[in-house]
């Protein structure tokens, strides 16, 4: 594989002129040369949906609609799930203990699976959960940092989605819920702050559309920036500051002075912060995207906080990129064409 180093997540819009769909983009800086090596860590028949463990000791994956795990050196690679009832988007708790995923066979589901006794556990949470295909069927949820509550994206029966929070517990009790403005790219509509106790999210209340945070405790949200045009929120990992994009633009706020600023221009979306904060990544596609030349160039590209710089941790021609950052941000694992690599950050 010919491979340049970077950072990233997916970055397509596509327009119609005449008869072929070209993808634009904002040409952003020169990249970095090359600084970064990548490895092959195991062939994996599968291309979407990785987790990488808390202690960043293991993987795992989604390979025919079942859980598999490996370790980040590509060794002890087994299957966990039955194939039959076709679980998706599979994630570490917080506590490294156990898995959770959606179930969509025989209706939708949360289930967690305990990884000493290898049992799945149906949570009894139930609802239209919002879903995409690319690449493979993608729901869209994430565990609070304590391991006790769920937030997932679920569709409202007046077409609408709204963000539940849902206890872990086995009861399936709805602790909140929130209105939620529908996105192509819905993994960037909320996240957790690290403490687990608020979301951050892309919201509607009252007739207002911007970015919101909601005390999860009290069921309560808080409008912090009132742009409808504001979107893909992050939570900085400090817990200080939320990150969202306008335009090409990805701006920070500090919740604290309620201070506004551009940090990064050039940046595609959705992004990744990096788990030590000093890194922003997205998957750069370019070029002409119909089906018969398919993607020009595609990266997994990044940006340094801290130096200005921007650079590229992988590259290739074909856009169905995964990837996830190691606990130690000093490593990116991506699945590609059936195979899972880590590239080594140095940006």
């Amino acid at each position: 594989m010919n491979s340049k180093i970077a950072l990233g997540i997916i970055l397509t819009f596509s327009v119609s002129f005449q008869d072929c769909n070209f993808t634009l983009f904002p040409s952003p800086p020169s990249l970095a040369p090359e600084t970064s090596g990548i490895e092959l860590v195991t062939g994996v028949d599968a291309n979407t949906d990785l987790s990488i463990s808390p202690n960043g000791k293991q993987i795992v994956f989604m390979k025919n609609e079942a859980i598999w795990i490996c370790d980040t050196s590509g060794k002890n690679v087994s299957q966990l799930s039955p194939t039959n009832i076709e679980l998706y988007n599979a994630k570490w708790s917080p506590d490294g203990k156990q898995l959770g995923a959606i179930q969509s066979n025989p209706k939708n589901a949360f289930v967690t699976l305990d990884l000493n006794s290898k049992t799945l556990s149906n949570k009894n949470i139930n609802s239209i959960f919002v879903s995409t295909l690319n690449d493979g069927l993608r729901f869209y949820w994430d565990w609070s940092p304590n391991n006790e509550l769920v937030a997932i994206l679920c569709s409202n029966q007046d077409g609408g989605e709204t963000l539940n929070v849902y206890a872990t517990d086995g009861g399936g009790a709805l602790a909140a819920s929130y209105p939620v403005i529908a996105s192509i790219y819905p993994s960037q509509v909320f996240q957790w702050s690290p403490d687990g106790s608020r979301i951050v999210l892309v919201s509607d209340l009252n007739g207002q559309k911007g970015i919101y945070i909601a005390t999860v405790v009290h069921a309560t949200a808080d409008l912090i920036v009132p742009d409808s045009t504001a979107s893909f929120v992050s939570w900085f990992p400090n817990g200080a500051s939320i990150s969202y994009m306008k335009s090409y633009n990805l701006h920070l706020f500090n919740l604290a002075s309620k201070q506004d600023s551009v940090i990064a221009s050039y940046i595609g979306s959705p992004y990744q912060v990096s788990p030590n904060g000093r890194y922003i990544s997205y998957v750069f596609t370019a070029g002409i995207s119909n089906p018969d030349d398919g993607y020009d160039y595609t990266a997994i590209q990044g940006y340094n906080l801290q130096s200005g710089e921007f650079g590229t941790i992988a590259s290739s021609d074909f856009a169905g990129i995964a990837f996830s950052w190691a606990p130690s941000s000093n490593e990116v694992f991506y699945l590609f064409s059936g195979n899972l690599y880590k590239a080594i950050v140095s940006l």
